[in-house]
């Protein structure tokens, strides 16, 4: 090899290795900035509410932790940290997350989500509404996925971008529904 090229070589690969060990926390902490629920409720709601109570259809009220408008319709979410394993199922009565030494067990989300879902439907009269449990974290589930329960991640790619150029018109046919369900909001009181 020409002496004169490996100097060279050597200042190239360490101006390499160097630019990579200053660009990997920036590219970590944009993932992490990213992928916040905060970002995420932001880009695929154009209006969203939060932490509010409205009439359950039955003389009560009910708890929405977030309530989004989407190209979809409108979006009922529960949002759970967890990380580890979560064993979990659609008919299961409890679920169970196991993270390091730690167990926590929690009632199936579920049945209330669906609650929840038909009281905004009873509102928004005819369009879509569905719902989602979103876990925030490193979570695994063992016995495959469970319909309705995402990740941030899958929430994202399955409800697409509010502010894209074809939502507009979309997310305007559901402006009414919206309106119904908002004038009918009222803060929670914890």
């Amino acid at each position: 090899m020409d002496p004169i090229s490996l100097p060279a070589l050597a200042v190239a690969v360490t101006i390499t290795v160097i630019g990579a060990l200053v660009a990997w926390p920036s590219i970590i902490f944009w993932r992490r900035w990213r992928a916040h629920p905060k970002r995420v409720i932001g880009r695929i709601g154009a209006h969203h509410l939060t932490n509010f109570v409205i009439p359950d259809g039955m003389d009560g009220e009910i708890h929405l932790d977030h309530l989004l408008l989407t190209t979809k319709g409108l979006l009922v979410l529960d949002l759970r940290n967890a990380d580890g394993v979560v064993f979990a199922g659609a008919q299961m009565d409890d679920w169970t997350d196991l993270h390091q030494n730690r167990r926590f067990t929690f009632k199936n989300p579920l049945t209330p989500l669906s609650a929840r879902v038909h009281a905004v439907q009873d509102l928004a009269g005819d369009v879509p509404v569905s719902g989602r449990i979103v876990f925030v974290g490193n979570v695994e589930f063992p016995g495959g996925g469970i319909d309705s329960v995402v990740t941030l991640e899958e929430l994202e790619s399955e409800f697409g971008s509010a502010t894209a150029d074809h939502a507009g018109s979309t997310i305007q046919a559901f402006h009414g529904s919206w309106g119904r369900v908002a004038q009918q909001a009222q803060p929670a009181i914890h």
